[in-house]
């Protein structure tokens, strides 16, 4: 049996998901309903996938002193489209073209 560890990523393009995103930092607002709240925004990816985002600027776990490593939220929107989803397979190498001059 292969172990595939796919993790979440919330993908907050409209202003309902948005919202959500910024009552993270509300500790009276349990994590399972804000999680509940999100599903529909959020994406599941590859573990090493979402590190390489991560690492690049592409997303950040969201108010981590209180909801730990539990809702990661995408950062950069140009990696989701409507027809295919999130793309990110390419968060590293779109990194890389920013850096250049």
């Amino acid at each position: 049996m292969i172990e595939s560890a796919m993790v979440p990523v919330i993908v907050p393009l409209d202003p309902e998901a948005a919202d959500w995103v910024e009552k993270l930092g509300l500790a009276q607002i349990p994590s399972s309903l804000i999680a509940r709240k999100l599903q529909a925004h959020t994406v599941q990816v590859p573990a090493k996938a979402r590190a390489i985002m991560r690492e690049n600027g592409k997303g950040t776990f969201r108010n981590p002193d209180l909801r730990g490593d539990q809702f990661f939220v995408l950062c950069d929107p140009s990696l989701y489209r409507e027809d295919i989803g999130l793309w990110w397979e390419s968060a590293e190498y779109l990194s890389l073209e920013e850096s250049v001059i």
